[in-house]
């Protein structure tokens, strides 16, 4: 039995929403993640079918980076990390994302990220598709990005999640 003469250390923690953003932040920080993106479908689909497409986009953007097509045998640390959250998905499903590109994009690319990325959303969208990528400045993005977030396990996206298991 816990009592005021518990030190603090081992008092229960209380669960609430502001406290599982402010970690989720911490932990995009710890990730070093360096851009938001937000993945607009421009039409009707479904919450499965939006999680399949952010795979296919993780998936298509590793590729471009890798510059092989073949990354599953690619170690997760190589690869894109991204972490999305779906809002809207009743009225106007779309995916806000916090991806480490900084120092995991080729400098030596030649065309800007956004550019791929852009390209990639339409395709994976089959034209419908728009995305728009900022470069984090301060922590108003990682609230912005999870201000409408579902935070319970399978409402949010992990691109590793689409990694074969290693």
């Amino acid at each position: 039995m816990l009592t005021s003469a518990t030190p603090d250390c081992v008092q229960p923690q209380v669960f609430n929403h502001r406290r599982m953003r402010n970690e989720l932040l911490d932990w995009l920080r710890r990730e070093r993640c360096s851009h938001a993106l937000t993945l607009v479908t421009n039409r009707a689909v479904t919450v499965a079918n939006i999680k399949r497409m952010f795979g296919e986009f993780c998936l298509d953007l590793d590729r471009e980076c890798l510059g092989v097509k073949n990354v599953g045998n690619k170690p997760s640390g190589d690869r894109l990390f991204a972490l999305g959250f779906i809002e809207h998905p009743e009225t106007n499903i779309h995916i806000h994302a916090a991806l480490r590109l900084d120092a995991w994009w080729p400098t030596h690319a030649g065309v800007p990220v956004a550019r791929h990325i852009e390209r990639i959303w339409k395709k994976v969208t089959r034209g419908s598709g728009d995305a728009v990528l900022r470069e984090v400045t301060d922590d108003g993005w990682g609230l912005y990005m999870m201000k409408k977030a579902r935070l319970i396990e399978g409402a949010f996206l992990l691109s590793t999640d689409y990694h074969p298991k290693h």
